[in-house]
């Protein structure tokens, strides 16, 4: 084997991690790049702090391509510690609403409705991060 060929069969990405950050306003790019490539997941974290009572059509949007062991919570909390807060709030906020409406509207089985947001609260990251 010739060097060419020996470099050739070295794997150049070990399906590392990608984490494709603040997608907003290219949310069903990131999803549709999270549903094709297994290593890729995302947030839309940087907007909800900025779009009010619109973070709940962002977080719909963002489950709505993707699936859902590739939505990553985020708050965005750079600068003042009340913005960490107000982005958890203002995510656990549209996330209720997404999951009660998908319960009520399309017939969700309340558990799933948990596992989801587990997922994406909080076992995504952990198990992307390699977290205990």
């Amino acid at each position: 084997m010739n060097l060419a060929e020996a470099i050739g069969r070295i794997p150049l990405i070990d399906h590392a991690p990608v984490m494709l950050l603040h997608c907003y306003p290219f949310v069903r790019n990131a999803g549709y790049l999270a549903t094709v490539l297994p290593h890729v997941y995302f947030d839309v974290g940087l907007t909800i702090n900025h779009v009010g009572t619109s973070a709940v059509a962002v977080v719909r949007e963002s489950l709505e391509l993707a699936p859902f062991g590739k939505v990553l919570y985020s708050s965005d909390g750079i600068g003042l510690a009340e913005l960490t807060y107000l982005g958890a709030r203002q995510w656990r906020w549209a996330l209720t609403r997404v999951l009660t409406e998908n319960q009520q509207e399309h017939g969700w089985p309340a558990d799933e409705c948990l596992r989801v947001a587990e997922l994406v609260g909080r076992a995504n990251a952990r198990a992307v991060y390699r977290l205990p």
